[in-house]
């Protein structure tokens, strides 16, 4: 592999006790003949730095990116890490996929190696020419986070970009119950018992590649006639994004990593969930439903049909629901992750300036919206004025903190 690896690098990982060679792979070729030993380094849930994902959503944009994968391999020319990013045409570093519902942003290497392999990645990034790193949706409190935060102090911006609610499924479906409140336990049961026990209602859910393309068309339709009900646009429409799900999810049919489920009476489509599952964890990325099929609850029926699936798995412990804390998300929630958008500068005058700049702008910009709406905003996951109930009722992580500024 020592060979595959353009513009190599020495830098010694801190922390790590050897010396780790990197370079950067800017060709699909050499990426792919990586694939298994990639796929062996991810830990639960990184989806979205997975070769799976990476390799499809390059391939399927390279009119617009090239790859800019940083690769980390120790003297025996072993892969030790890497860290999944594209050039743009313009010359801007970005993760892969971050426009197109990819959160999560971390180093793919072994949990105790990921400190000393991210502070590699960092500082040989730092090699590398580039005026401004805009980094999306880094997984906070992750490898990459901390040594952003303790290698580049006083030359990041970062904000909170989205919030990602998950289920920890580690335990019998039962408990989980149990650990719900009475109302809300009554609810769950209830709303199984009445998707399983209506007659003709059953659940398909797909394992062979071949049935992947009518599946995902299926789920396309519901999710669109959803958001049409509610008279609202979605970014999950089009063709060439169905042709680039279609692709992932044949791959991750092939590789057992694929979850599809459609809900259905008579064999008319009233739901659809649409996820997968990587060491142990599992993502939730897409669900929709008929609003017009006379069936009350149909995708929260088959969300929970999921949860309960994922629960009776002995070698799944968590189910990240992804983007977003809507309503049905926080119901089901054991907890919330923080996700950042982070930009970094180079070392320099220039890179000063340009950070002195932008941080003078967004504390101007942040005073100028207050005297507009005359209430600051929540920076969290509604987006409400601060004090809204809504804010609170929605449990956000940062409102108490904005709450105790503005008051």
């Amino acid at each position: 592999m020592a060979a595959e690896i353009v513009r190599a690098v020495r830098h010694g990982a801190v922390g790590s006790g050897y010396d780790l060679a990197w370079g950067v792979l800017e060709d699909l070729e050499p990426l792919r003949l990586l694939h298994d030993a990639w796929d062996e380094l991810l830990r639960p849930g990184q989806f979205f730095v997975a070769p799976a994902w990476v390799l499809h959503w390059l391939a399927w944009q390279q009119d617009r990116v090239t790859p800019h994968v940083l690769v980390a391999q120790d003297h025996c020319g072993r892969l030790r890490g890497l860290l999944p990013l594209a050039r743009t045409r313009d010359g801007r570093l970005i993760p892969c996929g971050a426009e197109h519902g990819a959160v999560g942003l971390d180093v793919v290497a072994r949990t105790h190696e990921a400190a000393a392999v991210a502070a590699g990645a960092v500082a040989f990034l730092d090699r590398l020419p580039w005026r401004r790193l805009r980094l999306a949706h880094v997984l906070a409190g992750g490898a990459l986070h901390g040594a952003l935060r303790r290698a580049a102090p006083g030359r990041i911006h970062e904000r909170v970009s989205t919030y990602c609610p998950y289920v920890v499924t580690a335990r019998p479906w039962e408990e989980y119950l149990q650990g719900q409140s009475k109302h809300r336990r009554h609810e769950l049961r209830r709303k199984l018992k009445r998707a399983l026990e209506v007659p003709g209602t059953s659940v398909r859910w797909i394992e062979r590649p071949a049935d992947v393309r009518s599946a995902m068309e299926t789920l396309f339709t519901l999710h669109a006639r959803r958001f049409a009900s509610l008279r609202r646009t979605t970014r999950f429409r089009g063709a060439e994004l169905q042709a680039f799900h279609v692709g992932y999810a044949r791959e991750l049919a092939v590789r057992g990593g694929l979850i599809l489920g459609i809900l259905e009476r008579d064999g008319r489509p009233l739901a659809g969930v649409y996820g997968f599952r990587c060491r142990g964890g599992s993502g939730l990325f897409q669900s929709g439903f008929d609003p017009d099929a006379g069936f009350p609850g149909a995708g929260e029926a088959l969300r929970i049909l999921l949860l309960q699936a994922q629960a009776e798995r002995a070698d799944l412990r968590e189910l990240d629901l992804l983007d977003g804390c809507y309503p049905w998300k926080l119901r089901l929630a054991s907890g919330i992750r923080r996700q950042f958008h982070v930009d970094v500068y180079p070392h320099g005058a220039r890179g000063f300036l340009a950070w002195f700049v932008r941080w003078v702008g967004r504390g101007l910009k942040r005073r100028v919206l207050a005297l507009i709406r005359r209430k600051p905003r929540c920076p969290g996951l509604c987006g409400e004025d601060v004090n809204a109930e809504h804010c609170r009722r929605a449990g956000c992580p940062d409102a108490a903190a904005e709450h105790a500024r503005a008051a």
